[in-house]
């Protein structure tokens, strides 16, 4: 049974869209060793490719599969981390190979861009939420903290538009990320929700959720 697909992408950084040399991509959280044997360092190209690992497993299964949803954790000590989902239609039984696309870092991560509609979840409350006693304290923190990096993260490529209307090949190239990251946001979310969900049953979860979706397609 492998662990996940082999999954591979290109990391960026925010502030101009160029390569990320030297993040560290894992299975493991967002605190990898460089070392691990599940992980792997971008180039200076920002490109990578993540080996996932085999064990032997024994499991009973019912005749039809369905996808598994894996995550994949980035990491970098001059940017903000990363949590993006691959997935693998055989849950593990195969080798599979996953283009995960791009993955981009912020390099102030505690910056919040503002909400694009009114409606708007407030970064700084979800933050909390990952605090010791907060909504999200007994779920995988790794997983709520890169939900939140990746809607900061649309939240300002949005506001770039806005800079780039005096540079149309800018301007397109900002479009083209927003909507592969508001792809992913929503892989990210619907993970965390999903996974959450097991350990806390809230109704304000679900709530956070929705908000988060209806922004995404507002834009």
């Amino acid at each position: 049974m492998y662990n996940g697909p082999e999954v591979s992408g290109v990391v960026l950084r925010l502030s101009d869209l160029t390569p990320i040399d030297g993040a560290i991509i894992s299975y493991d959280g967002v605190k990898p060793s460089a070392t691990a044997t599940q992980s792997s360092i971008t180039n200076a190209q920002g490109h990578f490719i993540l080996i996932p690992t085999k064990a032997l497993n024994v499991e009973m299964r019912m005749p039809a599969y369905t996808p598994l949803s894996v995550p994949i954790y980035t990491q970098h000590s001059t940017y903000g981390h990363s949590t993006d989902i691959a997935v693998a239609q055989w849950k593990g039984r195969e080798y599979e190979k996953y283009d995960i696309g791009t993955i981009i870092l912020d390099e102030e991560p505690k910056v919040y861009a503002p909400p694009l509609t009114e409606d708007g979840v407030d970064l700084k409350v979800l933050e909390k939420a990952v605090e010791p006693q907060g909504l999200f304290s007994l779920c995988n923190v790794d997983d709520a903290g890169g939900a939140i990096n990746k809607l900061n993260i649309v939240r300002k490529l949005a506001h770039k538009i806005v800079h780039a209307k005096q540079d149309p090949a800018q301007e397109k190239q900002v479009a083209a990320y927003i909507q592969e990251m508001k792809n992913s946001t929503r892989h990210s979310w619907s993970y965390f929700a999903h996974d959450c969900s097991q350990i806390i049953s809230s109704i304000e979860l679900e709530h956070i959720k929705r908000r988060v979706f209806e922004e995404l397609d507002s834009l």
